[in-house]
């Protein structure tokens, strides 16, 4: 028969009593015997009424003779006979029973052994609730004995948090009910709670007690589960606490609904890529088309294998593109939560965890993880069979399924046996053993570490218990043996997730904490929590409402009143302060929120905790930083400007309105551009602030331009600006200082035209003394150079070949020149020229039109625009022809020989205009003469030169740069002023402003006869040459010694002074250098004057500052000479001084 709940009833003695079949037998018999003893009283009489006849009777019994009397006494005779069968009835039932309750009574002691050694706690309990039995397992598991347990009611063993559960057993218990799967939390004898899991079958025997009462038994097997238990709990403590951690890490969660590709991502899933909340469309292709190529069909085969069944979850590190195209890592895991029928996924969730930085940490992680969730195949209960003595062990197949062995592998020997467990495992056995043959333990439970024939280690869980002697005498131990090597390794497994979770939630940042629901007791907080509250963790344990006595007491109110609505809300986000046991203050950020179980009860309450002291303190300064900078603005001199993205205003000062005209506040939100810049510069000054907010350029940080104020009027501003910028580096605006500088620039242009001004005549006064250095000595070249050439022409022109004629002329051509080019920059430098006169400048152009028109080639025309009524002005006519000639031949050499040249000549007035060489502002009537050309142009960094001396854009041969240095001076000497209209590419026009003759001095006209250059045929006299140049001294005696002079010639004044001296009376007349070495030829002319008097005197030079004609004349010298001095007229002064002779 099985040992069911049912039939344990029949073999168990409750409390030392009887079953319920032995007491139902036995009131039974009683029945029986009384009934058996009135049977044979009844037959005793009716024996006497048969025996003794009518008169016995008749004296015993009287009115016995009647016929009524005889028939109840057959009736007897018939009850007799019945009784007698049934009797004999009763006896054969009394024999079966007997021989039933012999055979319950051979059986208990074989289902009292069995359920002694049944591996569960056993009890019955009567329905009072007192023990009436227990078997060994349950001394076991509770610690108390069978003598303690006997009688004691159930209720006194339950914990006092277990006693409702316990009472409401009960009742159903009262109730006849059948009770499975309840737990119970029982006290252990040692103090600890067990969690105990009840299978409670009750069976009702009813009886008449010695009170006539009716009992009922209720048999109960009881399972510990406690560990089980606080695993589970344990892993929901975990789970949450992951939970609250992940709500503030930084892995992205996705849920993808399969069948219709639709899916979540979480907001840290999109940000991670570098996306806004929402910007990627919730759907599968959203990641799909983001996967490397190379990694997509990994994830997808790991996908399939999820899907089907071959791996517990999917899990994978690939890239994937974010926003800005490049690949980052992520490690993907997810798992099937949902299939149909037909076991095909329906919804799978999973996060993604950024591991670019740690990708190769996290590939040795996935695989350490991986090994975590190999689950060994279930293992079955193995049973064995030991015998200490002989050393013999016997066990089931399945022992040898555990540890990877065939039965054939292995013998029945002991020591073979044991040599499998490993060495501490093989110490702990062998006690075990001892302890068993020593008699101090009847049984041994214990847990070894065994090899398998792989090589790998497996975990068995033993029981055993001695048993008594056999019929061979020798005691035994039989025992069973359980794989936990699956559950070792999962309490491992648990174990190390909690350290991690426990490291993950010490790590982080934010405190983490959890709490009863009533908030009586906290029941954890990480180390960020700690430090947080400045106390240790165990101090809540301590003091359980300190998590509201450390609030500082102004906040304390307010946190226990949005604490009081977390039941409404189910979240509320707090700030308040924390006072530490320093005294120092800390500011926190509390998010809490009630966390329920998987059946949407709450089961206690949470949160996360942030230091937010620092932001804190950030804010107030940022306040305060905010009420000085509008101090700030309100006594700022300066226009102080804020724009948006859009150019529209969202700050402006109270002195940038006061600039503008506008009331204060009149241009927030008003677009800058359109109110304030002048028309015209809207539209490029937007395009610019449009490019700068996109960042494709710079801003300038320095920018002068005009705004429009309120009236009308311009003012120029001068700004200095910077880009505002979010926290994500993007730019949001532009924040600017404006200063008006508009008197300071009116000021400012004014000095640069005064320095330019300066500079000119600084730079023309360098020019000159750097021309008065150069002209003497040029001009002593010159004048060798013309002398002896016309002295060739001269005397050898009719002997010579032609060719060589020609070339001796172009050789004074050209000497020519250069005494022209000399000459010029003289005028140049000093500004000096003929006389000025009264001039019509009408026949000036025509001439000069007609002078240039027939050397310039064919392809020049000249275009005259004269008016007639044109004023006359006061200049050289000279230097005006010579300016008109360099400005025409400019014109020709701009268009290279071909295209039209106009001149024009007209009476102008000009205002507010600036002169392109000295830089001044013209104002008033002038005569304009201009000449256009249709040429190339004037590139405007060169405008700046153009008037320098030697500056030219020409090749080196092509000229000398002097022409419009020369016309600058001509026309600046003459109170004129230039101006130049230039484009590149389309000509250039020279326009020259002349003041009317009317509005000068005019000067005396000095009338000047030209002297008669006519050469004398001869001359006679002895003259003294001295000159510190021995190629003119050369040339000056081969001159005058050709017109009949004895000349007598020395290179130096003093030498001049000598021979003077020696005969002073014997030198008709001194011709003498100006400027030599150690004397001059003034003071030469000095010192021979002094020793005789009225001696005629020549001086000449090819440039000299310190002496001119009037000077000369002063000095008592008779003729000054500029270098090189044509020689007609050099033999004509001379003759002049010199007479004549035939």
């Amino acid at each position: 028969m099985p040992l069911t709940h049912h039939n344990l009833k029949y073999c168990l003695s409750l409390g030392g009593g009887r079953t319920v079949e032995e007491a139902s037998v036995k009131a039974w018999g009683d029945g029986l015997r009384r009934t058996l003893l009135l049977t044979l009283i009844f037959a005793l009489v009716a024996g006497l009424w048969l025996l003794g006849g009518d008169t016995a009777i008749s004296g015993l019994f009287p009115n016995t003779a009647s016929p009524e009397w005889q028939e109840a006494w057959k009736e007897g005779l018939h009850l007799l006979v019945i009784s007698l069968i049934f009797f004999l009835l009763l006896r054969r039932e009394a024999a079966i029973a007997a021989r039933h309750r012999q055979a319950l009574i051979e059986n208990r002691d074989h289902y009292r052994q069995f359920y002694a050694e049944a591996p569960v706690a056993y009890q019955s309990v009567d329905s009072k609730g007192n023990i009436r039995e227990v078997n060994h397992q349950w001394e076991c598991l509770t610690g108390y004995s069978r003598q303690e347990a006997l009688g004691r009611p159930m209720r006194s063993l339950i914990s006092e948090r277990g006693l409702p559960a316990f009472d409401a057993t009960y009742a159903r218990f009262l109730r006849g009910e059948d009770i499975g799967g309840t737990e119970l939390l029982l006290c252990h004898r040692d103090g600890r709670e067990l969690i105990l899991k009840v299978e409670i079958r009750v069976h009702r025997e009813f009886w008449h007690g010695e009170a006539g009462d009716i009992c009922a038994n209720t048999y109960c097997a009881l399972f510990d589960v406690t560990a089980q238990r606080h695993s589970e709990e344990a892993l929901r403590e975990s789970e949450s606490r992951l939970s609250l951690a992940l709500e503030n890490a930084t892995d992205g969660i996705w849920d993808w609904h399969v069948a219709t590709g639709e899916t979540y991502f979480s907001p840290r899933w999109e940000t991670m890529l570098g996306f806004e909340h929402g910007e990627l469309p919730p759907n599968y292709r959203s990641w799909a088309d983001r996967v490397h190529p190379d990694d997509l069909p990994l994830a997808e085969a790991a996908l399939e294998a999820h899907f089907a069944g071959r791996t517990p979850e999917y899990a994978i590190d690939h890239r994937l593109r974010t926003k800005s195209g490049r690949w980052k890592w992520i490690l993907a895991r997810g798992r099937v939560v949902e299939r149909d029928a037909a076991g095909q996924p329906l919804r799978m969730v999973g996060t993604h965890v950024d591991i670019d930085r740690r990708k190769s940490m996290e590939q040795r992680l996935i695989a350490s993880e991986a090994r975590y969730h190999l689950v060994a195949q279930a293992g079955r209960v193995a049973a064995w069979e030991l015998w200490p003595e002989t050393g013999r062990l016997l066990g089931d197949p399945m022992l040898f399924r555990l540890l990877g062995y065939q039965p054939e592998d292995l013998s029945d020997a002991w020591a073979e046996w044991i040599k499998l467990a490993l060495p501490e495992s093989q110490r702990q056995i062998e006690e075990e053993i001892e302890r068993l043959r020593r008699g101090d333990a009847q049984r041994v439970s214990l847990e070894m570490q065994v090899r398998h024939k792989s090589g790998r280690t497996v975990w068995l869980h033993c029981n055993g218990r001695l048993m008594d002697e056999g019929e061979d005498g020798i005691e035994r131990v039989l025992g069973i043996c359980v794989d936990i090597s699956e559950l070792r390794q999962a309490t491992a497994d648990l174990q190390a997730r909690e350290t991690q979770f426990q490291e993950l939630l010490d790590s982080l940042r934010e405190g983490v904490w959890a709490a009863e629901l009533d908030g009586s007791r906290i029941l954890y907080v990480n180390r960020a929590v700690e430090e947080i509250y400045g106390r240790p963790a165990k101090a809540f344990d301590e003091q359980p409402q300190l998590w509201l006595e450390a609030v500082h007491p102004q906040d304390r109110k307010g946190v226990e009143e949005r604490t009081a609505r977390l039941w409404d809300d189910g979240r509320v986000e707090l700030e308040y302060r924390i006072c530490h046991p320093d005294g120092e203050v800390h500011w926190v950020l509390d998010n809490k929120s009630v966390i329920m179980d998987a059946q949407g009860r709450p089961v206690r309450i949470g949160g996360v905790m942030t230091d937010i002291t620092l932001r804190k303190q950030a804010e107030q300064a940022l306040i305060r930083e905010h009420l000085q900078a509008e101090r700030y603005l309100e006594v700022a001199e300066v226009m102080l400007l804020g724009l948006d993205r859009e150019g529209r205003v969202d700050l402006l000062n109270r002195k940038g309105y006061e600039i503008l005209g506008y009331e204060p506040g009149s241009l927030e939100g008003r677009d800058w551009f359109e109110t304030v810049l002048p028309d015209g510069e809207v539209e490029p000054v937007r395009q610019i602030f449009d490019e700068i907010m996109q960042g494709r350029v710079d801003l300038h940080t320095y920018v002068e331009n005009e705004i429009v104020t309120r009236s009308g009027e311009r003012r120029l501003i001068a700004w200095r600006n910077a880009t505002v910028r979010d926290d994500e580096e993007r730019i949001t605006g532009t924040f600017s200082s404006g200063s008006d500088i508009t008197e300071l620039h009116l000021a400012a242009s004014e000095r640069e035209r005064l320095r330019r001004e300066l500079a000119q005549a600084q730079k023309m006064e360098a020019v000159g003394r750097l021309t008065s250095g150069i002209a003497h000595d040029f001009n002593n070249i010159l004048a060798s150079v013309l002398g002896y050439t016309g002295l060739a022409i001269e005397r050898f022109a009719g002997e010579c070949p032609a060719k060589m004629r020609d070339y001796l002329y172009e050789v004074q051509t050209a000497g020519e020149r250069a005494r022209d080019l000399v000459a010029q920059l003289l005028r140049f430098s000093r500004g000096s020229g003929s006389e000025p006169q009264c001039l019509q400048l009408i026949p000036l152009v025509k001439e000069v039109v007609k002078m240039l028109q027939a050397p310039m080639t064919t392809g020049i025309t000249f275009e005259t625009d004269l008016d007639p009524d044109t004023p006359p002005v006061y200049i050289d006519p000279v230097q005006a022809h010579q300016a008109l000639v360099n400005l025409c031949i400019n014109a020709r050499d701009a268009m290279g020989g071909r295209g039209m040249i106009h001149i024009s000549l007209h009476r102008l007035e000009q205002v507010q205009a600036e002169c392109a060489s000295c830089h001044k502002i013209l104002n008033g009537e002038w005569v304009e003469l201009s000449v256009s050309d249709e040429g190339v142009g004037i590139e405007p960094g060169q405008l700046n030169h153009i008037f320098d001396p030697f500056f030219t854009t020409k090749e080196l041969d092509e000229g000398s740069g002097m022409g419009l240095a020369v016309t600058r001076s001509v026309v600046e000497q003459h109170g004129g002023h230039i101006l130049v209209n230039s484009v590149p590419g389309e000509g250039s026009c020279f326009r020259l402003l002349l003041p009317l003759a009317a509005e000068m001095a005019l000067k005396n006209e000095r009338l000047s006869s030209s002297p008669d250059t006519t050469v004398p045929e001869r001359i006679s006299g002895h003259l003294l040459v001295v000159d510190d140049e021995h190629s003119l001294i050369d040339y000056l005696q081969d001159l005058l010694q050709s017109q009949g002079c004895r000349v007598t010639a020395v290179d130096n004044a003093q030498k001049a002074l000598e021979c003077f001296m020696d005969a002073p009376e014997s030198f008709d007349l001194v011709i003498s250098d100006q400027i030599m070495p150690n004397m001059t030829g003034s003071e030469l002319a000095r010192r021979l004057l002094a020793i005789r008097p009225g001696l005629p005197v020549i001086i000449y030079s090819g440039n000299s500052e310190s002496l001119d004609e009037k000077r000369a004349h002063e000095m008592g010298i008779s003729r000054f000479l500029r270098k090189p001095v044509e020689p007609g007229t050099l033999l004509q002064v001379v003759a002049e001084l010199l007479p004549a002779t035939d």
